[in-house]
């Protein structure tokens, strides 16, 4: 997984995506479930011509907002996207049918503010 967070955040920047869901937890009974491929709150990563930062992050009850910053430094470009980590789902199982349509109807909001001409929603299981 380490390995794939150059390609992951590459692919992020020429798909011009700006929207990110994730479905999982990071860890789930004591088990690696994803990588963490953002950096902590006020910090930032450099994956190749693209420096990510994280500028907010929201924890709700279910479900995490995440806003990041990413900047190409050949052009100087810069980006805003959003993650949206949904924390409810627990592995091997379904979440609860209230606590996903919540999750979803957040999701449907982030979707709707996000112009047309940007890159689709990326989800990652």
């Amino acid at each position: 997984m380490l390995g794939t967070v150059d390609d992951f955040w590459n692919m992020v920047w020429s798909e011009n995506n700006r929207l990110l869901v994730m479905m999982c937890r990071l860890v789930e009974r004591c088990q690696n479930q994803s990588y963490k491929y953002w950096p902590d709150v006020g910090d930032c990563i450099d994956v190749d011509n693209i420096t990510v930062s994280t500028d907010i992050e929201e924890e709700r009850a279910t479900y995490v907002v995440r806003k990041f910053s990413l900047r190409h430094s050949k052009t100087g470009e810069m980006r805003q996207v959003t993650h949206l980590q949904f924390t409810a789902w627990p592995d091997n199982s379904l979440p609860c049918v209230s606590t996903f349509v919540s999750f979803w109807k957040t999701y449907r909001r982030l979707k709707a503010s996000t112009a047309p001409s940007l890159g689709p929603p990326l989800i990652l299981c």
